[in-house]
């Protein structure tokens, strides 16, 4: 099951990121390159995945960037919040839509689903401003 897993993810060419385990099966770790195109290219942004903080396969994994990010899907503490892209969660949704959504993100912020509220008046109010604080942080924390 988790080697399917593995070739699943690290044969996808049109998904920059890479995960496996760190330490047991119930506890990921992840790595994103920034998008091309994106405000985060050329940075490499670290993820923590536990599936154990969560009623998981019931319940969405915890998903959390361990890179700072500027960005409106993802909270103050790094968080992305699952809950709001699949209301309905359910126990197909694979690591490999998951991190595909997380990829998409960072090419496009969801507004709708924003939970920094700060961040997408910013982007909002300001694209521009939004974009080069966004490649700022990428440059500072993520390169």
């Amino acid at each position: 099951l988790y080697l399917g897993l593995f070739d699943e993810i690290f044969n996808d060419d049109s998904m920059p990121c890479y995960a496996g385990p760190s330490g047991d099966l119930l506890h990921w770790a992840a790595v994103i390159e920034g998008p091309k195109g994106s405000v985060y290219e050329g940075g490499v942004f670290f993820l923590d995945i536990n599936f154990r903080l969560t009623n998981y396969p019931f319940g969405p994994p915890h998903v959390k960037f361990l890179t700072q990010i500027y960005h409106c899907n993802v909270d103050g503490d790094g968080l992305v919040n699952l809950e709001k892209f699949w209301p309905e969660w359910s126990p197909v949704i694979s690591l490999k839509q998951i991190l595909h959504l997380v990829c998409n993100l960072m090419k496009q912020c969801d507004l709708v689903n924003a939970t920094n509220i700060r961040i997408a008046q910013h982007y909002l109010n300001n694209k521009e401003s939004f974009e080069a604080k966004a490649r700022k942080w990428t440059k500072i924390y993520a390169t």
